[in-house]
């Protein structure tokens, strides 16, 4: 695959940093096009206005972005009266009491640039600005945060893959590259291991809670080990942070303390995971014996009831097809308009453990498999030893407990398959990084003790306290 652009789609100025620095200066280095898309301005406070917008801009400068590729939707940090622009049917107002899209003094928001117009706080124009930017900037490689604690982070990741499962059903020939990763897990929330000794990879930080039962990441479907570690250019893992290129950008966001937690940020790989295009679900006409059928297909794993709980954000959101527990026949249909030779099946199950499909049937042409999902919605593969050509798959649940339910069902043929392999998802391996010298060490400490003094005449220790604190509540 040519690879030629890639877009990162981040929450908020310092986001770009920790979801795609490292391949940002990767891709800079190899000549491909690089877009940084903020769906806030990150105007929190009155403090901030739209000033991290300014520093975003510096900070890109650094890792070699064109000032015309960096796109801001526009919309605001924090809302009044405990709302969020993810469930706003009318309009909403910011916290700074703004009520239409708005950027930096003398740069223009994505949809008045685009239209000649401000867009009012609502969802439908949030959705709408997004995917614009996605269709016409049609990227190889979309990176994107995924559900992220923060509600910015939540919204901005189920929009976006919203709006990923409209596109790719809309473009039949556009299948691009799209990664997902955690900006606070592992990364900003990550250990403070730059200056061990070899440099360290990203390590899983901790389990969640979820709908009854522990998952390993904040998206439930996702499990560590289906992670994807991507080698990182050595001006990235520089044995002196201050040397880093990173920390070069870090340091333009003067605002928050994105500079110092280059030390938690910066591994030696970076970690994503990847969501497959070239299923040929989306491809597909879905008819059900009962249910709700469009969950199947729509790219989306979830979605949330309240973005804001921390703890229960799922709940009051349907994503799943789910057959009515009175049907005799529970059964899903799967038309393609040609005959598709059909190699592998994924399945993504309700992680609720309340919902729980046991067995399920799955037919294609006169062969028939039986399969059983995984509890917790984490991938059931269904790898057929040859392919199999059809226009159609019948899946029928055989047993289930509760109103259980299917999140996602994937389809891939062998040439789809194939395709996935490219340079581009070359998996990590371990680098050649000399021993550090006994004078590299003491410069290291030296430098250890600079940083975190300017951080404590800035910030204060109680900094570091309350990160502690909130991180054994979780």
């Amino acid at each position: 695959m040519n690879i030629s652009k890639m877009l990162v789609v981040a929450p908020h100025p310092d986001d770009e940093i920790n979801l795609a620095g490292q391949l940002i200066v990767k891709a800079v280095k190899e000549n491909i096009e690089v877009y940084v898309l903020y769906t806030t301005n990150g105007d929190a406070t009155e403090k901030e206005k739209n000033d991290r917008v300014q520093e975003a801009i510096n900070s890109l400068r650094v890792l070699g972005v064109r000032y015309e590729n960096i796109i801001f939707l526009g919309y605001a940090n924090e809302w009044q009266a405990n709302e969020h622009i993810y469930y706003a049917e009318k309009e909403l107002v910011s916290t700074l009491n703004k009520t239409v899209t708005n950027c930096f003094k003398g740069y223009n928001e994505y949809c008045l640039k685009k239209c000649q117009m401000h867009h009012t706080f609502t969802y439908e124009n949030f959705k709408k600005d997004m995917k614009a930017a996605i269709e016409d900037i049609a990227a190889d490689v979309l990176i994107c945060v995924d559900f992220d604690s923060h509600p910015d982070h939540r919204a901005a990741s189920l929009t976006f893959d919203r709006c990923m499962g409209e596109i790719l059903k809309e473009h039949c020939t556009y299948r691009p590259i799209v990664l997902k990763k955690y900006a606070y897990n592992g990364v900003w929330n990550g250990e403070k291991d730059y200056y061990e000794e070899p440099f360290q990879r990203t390590k899983h930080e901790t389990n969640f809670f979820y709908n009854g039962s522990v998952h390993e990441l904040e998206s439930p479907n996702f499990s560590w080990n289906d992670r994807i570690s991507l080698r990182v250019p050595k001006e990235t893992i520089t044995p002196l942070l201050k040397k880093n290129i990173l920390y070069k950008a870090a340091r333009q966001h003067t605002l928050t303390t994105a500079w110092y937690e280059m030390q938690r940020v910066i591994n030696g790989d970076a970690v994503y995971w990847n969501r497959p295009t070239n299923n040929v679900m989306f491809e597909a006409a879905l008819q059900a014996s009962s249910g709700e059928t469009k969950y199947v297909n729509d790219f989306m794993m979830y979605d949330a009831g309240n973005i804001l709980n921390k703890k229960e954000p799922f709940k009051g959101r349907e994503y799943c097809w789910r057959p009515d527990e009175t049907d005799a026949d529970k059964m899903l249909t799967v038309q393609f308009g040609k005959n598709k030779k059909i190699k592998e099946i994924v399945l993504y199950e309700d992680f609720d453990v309340k919902n729980h499909i046991k067995k399920l049937e799955i037919q294609l042409e006169k062969s028939v498999f039986h399969c059983e999902p995984n509890v917790k919605g984490t991938k059931t593969k269904l790898v057929l030893k040859e392919p199999i050509e059809t226009d159609k798959i019948i899946i029928r649940v055989c047993e289930m407990i509760g109103n259980g339910g299917l999140c996602e069902v994937e389809a891939y043929t062998e040439e789809a398959l194939h395709s996935k392999t490219n340079d581009f998802l070359e998996n990590w391996v371990e680098p050649k990084i000399l021993k550090y010298s006994y004078i590299t060490k003491l410069e290291q400490k030296v430098e250890k003790l600079s940083i975190l003094f300017e951080f404590a005449i800035r910030f204060k220790i109680k900094y570091e306290v309350n990160r502690l604190l909130k991180r054994n509540e979780r």
